[in-house]
């Protein structure tokens, strides 16, 4: 008897040595769906189970968790904006004077005016422009820095 323990114990051991081998391989994407209809399988076997055992009686104890709902769809709709951004989605914009795009993905940004046949040329971004505001205190280096305008002399009297 101590011997069959000892095989069964090891037998568990490899199983979960395997699944979890299975799972660390495995690719992210398969592996959630998986899950998901491994999620929805047991939930319909233990309401089957609930509704067998309990022999019809089962409105009783589902009752107290009708208030949950609510709650359970605001949850959903949280998890839901955590997931991101799509992979492969671009934004374009194109107004009078510009038109431009935005790959998600890569943060590449090209540019082209609209507005002048010789300014009509393409600019390209290839690094994400970050919105930080520069800190206080610190000047942007001169080849960053956008060319100002002087305003006209006045005129003498």
């Amino acid at each position: 008897m101590p011997l069959l323990s000892l095989f069964g114990g090891l037998a568990i051991l490899c199983g979960l040595l395997l699944l979890a081998y299975l799972f660390v391989n495995a690719d992210p994407a398969r592996l959630a769906q998986r899950l998901k209809w491994i999620g929805i399988g047991v939930a319909a076997l233990a309401l089957l189970a609930l509704a067998v055992l309990t022999e019809g009686r089962a409105v009783f104890f589902l009752a107290p968790l009708i208030p949950l709902v609510p709650a359970l769809r605001r949850m959903r709709t949280m998890f839901a904006g955590a997931r991101g951004p799509a992979s492969g989605s671009s934004s374009r914009v194109e107004t009078a004077f510009v038109r431009m795009s935005l790959d998600h993905d890569t943060g590449r940004m090209t540019c082209c005016a609209n507005a002048a046949p010789r300014m009509r040329r393409a600019l390209v971004w290839s690094k994400p422009i970050s919105t930080a505001p520069t800190p206080i205190g610190r000047r942007i280096s001169p080849a960053r820095e956008p060319a100002r305008r002087r305003p006209p002399a006045a005129a003498p009297m």
